[in-house]
C-alpha cells in the first residue's frame, strides 16, 4: 500500500550561483514537485512530499529526481517531517 511521506533533503550546492526559486523551477520541469528554500550558504533544501511504499523509496526517488538535474549537488541532511533524522 502506498503512503505519503513528508520530508526535507539539503543539499551541498559549493561554487554554483544557485537560487532556490532556479533549483525548484528546473525540478519542476522535471516533472518533480518540491519546494525550495536557500538557508546556510551554499546549501539548498528541498521539502518533497511523495508517495510511496516506505520513507528509505520516497526518499530514493527524490535524491534520483535532483541528482538527474543537478549531479553537482551534494545530499548531507534529511530531516524526516513526521519527526525522526
Amino acid at each position: 500500500m502506498m503512503e505519503r511521506f513528508s520530508f526535507t533533503l539539503t543539499y551541498k550546492i559549493a561554487d554554483h550561483p544557485l537560487d532556490s526559486e532556479s533549483v525548484a523551477e528546473s525540478l519542476y520541469q522535471y516533472g518533480c514537485d518540491v519546494l525550495a528554500g536557500i538557508g546556510n550558504q551554499g546549501e539548498v533544501a528541498l521539502f518533497f512530499s511523495k508517495e510511496a511504499e516506505n520513507i528509505t523509496e520516497a526518499i530514493l526517488t527524490a535524491h534520483s529526481e535532483v541528482s538527474a538535474i543537478f549531479p553537482e549537488m551534494v545530499l548531507y541532511k534529511f530531516i524526516n517531517e513526521c519527526g525522526g533524522e
